[in-house]
């Protein structure tokens, strides 16, 4: 016959009797299941929740560890994207503030090519014309080539430079467009990025927190 132990549940209190070849009992007065410890002539029990509970620390240990490695990559990629990012739209704004520059300079390079055609083309007219009214021949080609290389040189620079003027002032006017769009959009991107920037740093410090203890 079995010799009765008994013993106090550790959970409710309550008196146990255990046999001597009893490894594991339900409390018959709360329910609580345990485990039970002999050694050295000494008979203890402990609740079976306590090793699931060491247990489910050391599978939290190893999700943080794991975690903490994932996290450590993840967080430096993301600030890499969101510097790109930044920096890509400070080119793209510094574009915008840029254009106004150029087309002042295309303006200026107009204005120099009319000028030019004036002041030279006018002379070189008149040249051609007087040499209309005295002897023709040769004379009169010499007095008309001087008209007609102004003509071929300044004409060109003047159309190529009127033409540079219309196009970057339809740019002018897109970017003007797309921009507050663009910068919106861009100004999301970044707060999306932060937000979940903040988000990992704050997850990584916890999990870091919870292996160090």
């Amino acid at each position: 016959m079995s010799e009765f132990v008994t013993l106090s549940c550790p959970s409710c209190g309550g008196e146990l009797q255990i046999t001597s070849d009893v490894e594991r009992f339900a409390c018959a007065h709360c329910g609580r299941e345990h485990l039970v410890k002999r050694g050295g002539g000494i008979i203890s029990i402990r609740p079976i929740v306590d090793g699931l509970v060491k247990v489910q620390a050391g599978v939290d240990r190893t999700a943080s560890e794991l975690a903490i490695v994932r996290l450590s990559k993840e967080i430096p990629t993301l600030e890499q994207d969101r510097a790109s990012k930044l920096e890509a739209f400070k080119a793209k704004s510094g574009y915008l503030l840029y254009l106004p520059v150029q087309i002042k300079e295309a303006r200026a390079e107009r204005l120099t090519a009319i000028l030019r055609l004036g002041l030279f083309a006018v002379p070189t007219f008149l040249l051609g014309v007087w040499g209309v009214f005295t002897k023709g021949g040769l004379f009169l080609l010499t007095c008309w080539l001087p008209f007609l290389w102004v003509m071929l040189t300044q004409v060109p620079r003047l159309t190529k430079a009127a033409r540079e003027v219309n196009s970057l002032e339809r740019k002018l006017a897109q970017v003007s467009v797309e921009y507050p769009k663009q910068k919106e959009q861009h100004d999301l991107e970044i707060g999306g990025m932060e937000s979940d920037l903040a988000r990992k740093k704050l997850e990584l410090a916890e999990h870091q927190a919870g292996v160090a203890t």
